[in-house]
């Protein structure tokens, strides 16, 4: 368990951070420093929670930001008839 401000993953040594249901907890300035921070160049942020959506975005990123979460949702059924 950790901070969302204070990840410990190196510079730049992920594709994606995301978070369900959890970023109105985040001081969301300091998020994104530190998610710039862990991020590979063209890296994507993807969270999702109860407020009205809105997009930050990255070059990799899908430009229908709902095709992250239909991808994961497919992903999920997947597993569950596995």
């Amino acid at each position: 368990l950790g901070l969302a401000e204070e990840l410990e993953f190196e510079d730049g040594s992920v594709d994606l951070v995301t978070a369900g249901i959890a970023a109105h907890w985040f001081d969301m300035e300091k998020f994104m420093k530190e998610a710039e921070r862990i991020l590979k160049p063209k890296g994507c942020v993807a969270l999702y929670c109860h407020k009205p959506p809105s997009v930050l975005g990255y070059d990799n990123c899908p430009e229908d930001p709902d095709q992250i979460i239909k991808d994961v949702s497919m992903q999920e059924e997947r597993l569950a008839f596995i």
